[in-house]
C-alpha cells in the first residue's frame, strides 16, 4: 500500500463508517432499488393462478396436459421433392383427422410424439395404411444431436457461408436441450401467440435490465470517483469513502457465494431433474412450491449480485492501485475466478430448461461450431448427458471459485490482514444484502419462460433475450456473427486476466503505470456496459433460424 493508502485504511475503521448513519442508509436504499427491479410475479402464482395464465398470452403448465400437442393442420408433413402434386392429395379428410387427434390425446406422450411420420421415404394409399406404415418406421423420443444442432460442424460452417453468415433455417418443431428438434406437430395460431408473448416478455425484460445497467454503471463510477486523486473532487472522494467501506466488499462477496449462493443451489438440486426432457417440468414444479420457488429465486437473485459485487471489488481494487508488483497474484486469482464465475452463471441460465436457456443453449453450442476444435464442444454437450454434463460444469466451475477466491486469495497474508480488519462491517453489510435478497426471493420470480401445453420448449425459432451478465455476448453476435461469438470471449476475459502483467512491462514510471492500468479497466467495463444497454434495448435479431 502507499502513504495514502494506509492513511485511508486507517481512517475508515468500522465504528468511522457506521457513523454516519444517513449515508449507509442511502447506499442501501440504492442497492434495494437494484434488487426490487423486475416482474412483479410471486414465487408460483402465475403458474397457480388461472387469470394470471392470460398475462401476456401465458397458457396453463404443461404438466396439466401431459403429452397433449395441438394438432397439426396436416397430418403428414413431406419432401415437396419427393411428392410434388401428390401431397395435396394426401391430406386425410376432416372427419378421419378429427378422429385422429381425439384418439392422440388419449395416447402416451411417446405414442403422440412418434405419430408424425419420418420425412424419407415415400407416401401413398389410404390413411389407415399411412398409419401403418408410421408405425413401422417410428423412431425414439429423441436422438442427440450430432454436432451441437442436428449436423457435424463443417455442414454447420456450410450453411453459415451459403446464408450470408446465418445458420440453419427449417420450421419450428419441438425441441429440447441437448436433441435433435422435431418438426411439425405445433398449431400455427398457437406458435404465433407464443412469439407474440415472447417478444413482449423480452422487450420488457430487456427495459428493466437498462434500469439495471444503469445502476451498475452508476456504482463503478461511484468507487472509482471515492479514490479519485483529484483535489477538486475532495469532497465527493471523502463523502463516498464515509457511506461506504469499499475495502469490504471483497468479504462481502465471499460470504454471499458461501453463504447464499451454495447454500441455495445445493436446495434446489435435490428437486432437478438433469435430463433434456425432464429439466422443465421439474423447474416447473419448483415454481409452484411456495418453499422450493424461493430457494430457487434465492439462487438466481444472490449470483447476480454475486457478479456484481465480484466486478465492484475489482475496480475497487484498481482504483487503490493495489494490482502490480508482489499484488500481481492476488489480481490473477480474482480475475480467473471472476471468468470462471461467468462460465457458471451460464451453465446455470441453461439448467432452467425453458425457451430462453434453449435459444442461449443453441446459439452457444453452434458458435462453438464455427471455430476449430469447437465441433468436439458441441459433441460434448449432446445428447441425453446434455444437462449432466451441464450440471457437473456448474458444480465444479463454483467449487474452483470456491478454492480460488476463498482459499487462495483469502488466506494471502495481505488480503487476510484487510479482511480480518473490517470483518464486523462486511458482516453488517452481508446481513443487510441478505435480508433484501429474502424479501426479494419472496415477492419477485426468478426468470422462467412458460411454453406452450404440452411444449414446453419450440427450436427453431430466436424471441428471447438473455440474463443481463450475458448482454455483451449477444451484441457482439448482432455486429459480427455467431462466428465471433466465442472470440468476444476470449477478447473480453484475457485482457482481464493478463492487465496487470502487460502494464508492468510498460517503459512508463510506476505511477503512470497505475493510472494507465486503472484507465484501461474503467474503459474496458464501461464499454461493456455500453454494449449490453445497447443489447437490452435493441431488437431480437435471428441468427441460427432464419
Amino acid at each position: 500500500m502507499t502513504g495514502n493508502e494506509t492513511a485511508s485504511t486507517n481512517s475508515s475503521r468500522p465504528g468511522a463508517r457506521l457513523a454516519n448513519g444517513k449515508s449507509v442508509l442511502f447506499f442501501m436504499a440504492m442497492l434495494a432499488w437494484l434488487l426490487f427491479l423486475g416482474p412483479g410475479v410471486t414465487p408460483g402464482l402465475a403458474a397457480q393462478d388461472p387469470s394470471m395464465a392470460g398475462m401476456a398470452g401465458m397458457d396453463e403448465p404443461a404438466e396439466k396436459h401431459p403429452g397433449v400437442a395441438p394438432a397439426p393442420k396436416q397430418s403428414h408433413q413431406e419432401p415437396a421433392e419427393a411428392h410434388g402434386a401428390a401431397k395435396e392429395a394426401h391430406q386425410e379428410p376432416a372427419e378421419v383427422h378429427g378422429a385422429a387427434v381425439e384418439k392422440h390425446a388419449q395416447e402416451s406422450p411417446a405414442v403422440l410424439e412418434s405419430h408424425q411420420e419420418p420425412a424419407a421415404g415415400g407416401h401413398g394409399g389410404s390413411p389407415e395404411k399411412h398409419d401403418e406404415a408410421g408405425a413401422a418406421a417410428r423412431q425414439p423420443h429423441q436422438e442427440p444431436v450430432a454436432e451441437g444442432h442436428g449436423g457435424s460442424g463443417e455442414k454447420h460452417v456450410e450453411a453459415e457461408a451459403g446464408a450470408g453468415g446465418h445458420g440453419h433455417g427449417g420450421a419450428p418443431g419441438v425441441g429440447y436441450i441437448g436433441l435433435n428438434k422435431r418438426e411439425g406437430g405445433i398449431d400455427e395460431a398457437a406458435l404465433k401467440g407464443f412469439k407474440e408473448r415472447l417478444s413482449e416478455e423480452a422487450m420488457s425484460k430487456g427495459r428493466l435490465d437498462q434500469a439495471r445497467l444503469v445502476f451498475f454503471a452508476l456504482s463503478f463510477l461511484a468507487v472509482c470517483l471515492a479514490f479519485a486523486r483529484n483535489e477538486k473532487l475532495g469532497p465527493i472522494t471523502r463523502g463516498l469513502r464515509a457511506a461506504v467501506d469499499w475495502h469490504a466488499l471483497g468479504t462481502v462477496t465471499g460470504i454471499i457465494l458461501a453463504g447464499l449462493v451454495i447454500p441455495s443451489g445445493i436446495i434446489v438440486t435435490f428437486f432437478f431433474m438433469p435430463t433434456s426432457t425432464g429439466v422443465y417440468p421439474s423447474v416447473e414444479a419448483m415454481t409452484t412450491s411456495p418453499g422450493l420457488a424461493f430457494f430457487r429465486n434465492l439462487h438466481n437473485w444472490s449470483s447476480e449480485v454475486f457478479i456484481w459485487l465480484l466486478l465492484l471489488h475489482a475496480a475497487r481494487t484498481i482504483s487503490t492501485h493495489t494490482f502490480l508488483g508482489k499484488r500481481k497474484f492476488i489480481w490473477l486469482a480474482g480475475a480467473i475466478a471472476s471468468a470462471v464465475g461467468w462460465v457458471a452463471f451460464l451453465s446455470g441460465s441453461f439448467m432452467r430448461g425453458d425457451q430462453e436457456a434453449l435459444e442461449g443453449f443453441e446459439h452457444m453450442m453452434y458458435s462453438f461450431t464455427l471455430v476449430p476444435g469447437g465441433g468436439a464442444i458441441a459433441r460434448f454437450f449432446s445428447g441425453e448427458l446434455t444437462l449432466i454434463r451441464l450440471t457437473t460444469l456448474h458444480v465444479i466451475a463454483t467449487i474452483f471459485i470456491m478454492a480460488v477466491f476463498l482459499g487462495l486469495h483469502v488466506l494471502m497474508r495481505k488480503v487476510h490482514v484487510l479482511v480480518e480488519s473490517r470483518w464486523k462491517t462486511a458482516t453488517i453489510y452481508s446481513c443487510v444484502l441478505t435480508l433484501l435478497l429474502a424479501v426479494q426471493s419472496i415477492y419477485m420470480e426468478a426468470p422462467f419462460v412458460r411454453g406452450l401445453a404440452g411444449i414446453p420448449t419450440i427450436s427453431g425459432i430466436e424471441y428471447t433475450k438473455p440474463p443481463w451478465p450475458i448482454y455483451f455476448l449477444i451484441q457482439g453476435e448482432n455486429w459480427f456473427g455467431a462466428n465471433a461469438m466465442v472470440m468476444i470471449l476470449a477478447i473480453t476475459f484475457v485482457p482481464l486476466i493478463i492487465l496487470p502483467y502487460v502494464v508492468e512491462l510498460l517503459p512508463l514510471p510506476d505511477q503512470r503505470k497505475r493510472l494507465v492500468g486503472e484507465g484501461a479497466f474503467y474503459v474496458g467495463v464501461f464499454g461493456l456496459l455500453l454494449v449490453s444497454f445497447i443489447a437490452a434495448g435493441g431488437k431480437i435479431i435471428a441468427h441460427i433460424f432464419m
